[in-house]
């Protein structure tokens, strides 16, 4: 067994016989962190689905990355089908550490796309120090999720947006469903897993997969009337989650069943798996 790379995000990968240096922040993790040295093979991604094997080379705080000529440094391309699933996180914003250990997870399970939400019972006020720094923070935490997990391409953490601007401006539609996690009435409302079971397994190909999780204080009563109009109400079993807990649970849920529904097209596509 081959040995495992140590993983850099590089927005660029250089064309063979060049080299490129690396962002500020992750020539600093190369050096400082990971204490790489030149000469060290690494794995480069630009998270757009492509990787290549490189060499680095490192003077002071400032780290290259270099393509030498031959067909063992050449760009590899990963299908996106491969790791990345038709699955879309609208989650409303909550507190900073599950908030980070939430995206960790969704970067993990194959999310395409995170939407923060800001909605009524918000604990985290975004205001202040803006929403472009939010998201660039939320961005950057996704991004070294994604060096560690062995996908390619980058979870897309958009900026944050109003709830009920968000619901008007992205309706559920029948390419677009979406799923809410209502704990007020999760004895009564299909289980999530149930209600996925209905999409026709071709379908899951094109259509896009939408889980909306609240923030810990709850909807507010005019929140639950637009999400009733939204979007289909689901349960996540008997017992009340934390915010982080329920956007986990509902993306392991919708994650596996996705791949699982899918693999018997992908079987029946490939000739080398029949």
């Amino acid at each position: 067994m081959g040995k495992i790379l140590k993983r850099v995000l590089c927005p660029i990968l250089p064309a063979a016989g060049t080299s490129v240096e690396l962002p500020e922040q992750e020539s600093n993790h190369v050096v400082r962190v990971l204490r790489l040295k030149s000469g060290d093979q690494v794995e480069a991604l630009d998270g757009h689905g492509n990787s290549l094997i490189g060499l680095l080379r490192i003077a002071g705080k400032k780290a290259w990355l270099e393509n030498p000529i031959g067909t063992d440094h050449q760009v590899r391309k990963q299908p996106e089908e491969e790791t990345i699933l038709p699955l879309v996180l609208e989650v409303a914003i909550i507190k900073a550490d599950p908030m980070v250990w939430m995206i960790e997870k969704a970067v993990e399970l194959g999310v395409r796309e995170l939407v923060p939400l800001i909605t009524d019972h918000c604990v985290v006020k975004v205001e202040g120090k803006g929403p472009a720094e939010f998201q660039e923070r939320w961005q950057k935490i996704a991004d070294q999720s994604l060096k560690q997990c062995g996908r390619l391409k980058r979870m897309e953490v958009l900026p944050p947006v109003q709830f009920k601007e968000w619901l008007q401006k992205c309706p559920n539609s029948a390419k677009d469903r979406r799923y809410w996690c209502d704990k007020d009435d999760r004895l009564k409302v299909p289980d999530l897993l149930e209600e996925l079971s209905k999409i026709p397994a071709a379908e899951l190909r094109n259509e896009v997969v939408r889980l909306m999780i609240g923030p810990e204080g709850g909807w507010s009563e005019g929140e639950i009337e637009m999400l009733r109009a939204f979007s289909r109400s689901v349960s996540l079993g008997p017992l009340i989650l934390r915010a982080e807990t329920a956007g986990t649970a509902a993306l392991s849920i919708a994650s596996a069943w996705i791949r699982l529904a899918r693999a018997p097209l992908d079987k029946s596509l490939d000739p080398k798996r029949n």
